[in-house]
């Protein structure tokens, strides 16, 4: 059964995640404070510090959120794929393009992301590393038709090679950074680069 206390402790974690996502979204990381926090959940500031050891781990719950609303958005965009190499590619383009999307339209929560502990040697949770890793499931489903001979450890190398491709147009479209790509242009690039690289991984495989 639980708790008074149980059900006061769990209110006061929703809430937490709740404001820091909140405050993420709308400003970015660099404005996550425990003060910050406290005044707008209206609690002490010690009684942050009782549900979560740090910032670092209440940030860790809101990327959580972020990487699932990824994973949605990916999966919602795209049919499953087919054993068909064509089908199988527009598969791999669309997940490409669902991030790149989510990214544009949640800059702030995508961006943490990558930012948070940063500056920590901590690892990151078990558990958090799983959701990560769920994200690469979903491209090395999309490849397995494209390469059905590839080993599996083959696979998951490619699939980390293309998401740091779509990663790399994604980030630099977004900061505007050296070669930044105009968001005009922004997916027709990531378009291209997923085709040419699907191409590259069936010929290597026929």
């Amino acid at each position: 059964m639980t708790t008074k206390a149980q059900e006061r402790r769990q209110k006061l974690r929703m809430d937490l995640i709740d404001t820091a996502e909140r405050t993420i979204a709308a400003q970015g990381l660099a404005s996550l404070t425990a003060r910050g926090l406290a005044k707008e959940v209206g609690c002490a500031l010690g009684a942050i510090y009782n549900v979560f050891p740090d910032l670092d781990t209440l940030v860790v719950s809101v990327n959580s959120r972020t990487l699932t609303a990824i994973d949605r958005t990916m999966v919602q965009s795209v049919a499953p794929p087919s054993g068909k190499f064509e089908a199988a590619q527009e598969f791999m383009v669309g997940l490409a393009l669902a991030y790149a999307r989510f990214a544009q339209e949640n800059t702030n929560l995508w961006s943490c992301l990558f930012e948070a502990g940063m500056q920590s040697s901590e690892p990151q949770p078990e558990w958090h590393q799983d959701e990560h890793l769920r994200l690469f499931e979903r491209i090395v489903e999309g490849l397995r038709p494209i390469a059905p001979q590839a080993p599996d450890d083959r696979l998951w190398m490619l699939a980390r090679a293309l998401f740091s491709a779509v990663h790399g147009i994604v980030q630099l479209g977004i900061q505007e950074r050296f070669v930044a790509v105009p968001e005009s242009e922004l997916e027709e690039q990531i378009t291209i680069v997923v085709r040419s690289v699907t191409r590259g991984i069936r010929k290597e495989f026929d």
